[in-house]
């Protein structure tokens, strides 16, 4: 065998190598997706989340939240509690959210559709500032539907 055509098995065995390190697993993948969910949160100054570990509660319902609604509109929730007085503290009792109430369908939804913003105070959706909009309003104009008094 020459040492041209030992070369190339070399180089081969190496192209192998490389396509079976390109497969990547679901967990991965969800990983990829964990990362910027705790970066954003930790933007808003709250109560740290340092990790998401696999098996656990936080995971799951994190998991099922980017599943059911995808990334950008789990960060939109998040980025929207920058703007709620009540839920960074300014309330009777002195609650604050956490990272895991946030993470519980119900909450969850409630915090999405701008149940807690302040008066006044809109969610940015997709670049796009609602200029005092609800959540409803701002949707109703996005895609055109009519809402059920009949105006756009």
């Amino acid at each position: 065998m020459s040492r041209d055509s030992h070369a190339t098995d070399i180089d081969i065995d190496k192209d192998i190598d490389i396509e079976k390190d390109n497969t990547v697993s679901i967990d991965t993948v969800r990983s990829t997706k964990v990362q910027p969910v705790i970066e954003e949160w930790n933007k808003l100054n709250l109560q740290k989340v340092i990790s998401v570990n696999a098996g656990t509660t936080r995971n799951t319902l994190l998991n099922a939240r980017l599943k059911e609604y995808g990334l950008e509109r789990v960060l939109e929730a998040i980025r929207s509690i920058d703007k709620s007085s009540f839920l960074k503290g300014q309330n009777k009792n002195g609650w604050v959210v956490t990272f895991d109430w946030f993470l519980k369908p119900s909450n969850f939804t409630k915090v999405l559709e701008g149940n807690y913003l302040d008066k006044g105070r809109e969610v940015e959706q997709d670049g796009e500032d609602r200029k005092g909009e609800t959540t409803d309003q701002y949707y109703a104009r996005k895609y055109g539907i009519f809402q059920s008094n009949g105006s756009k």
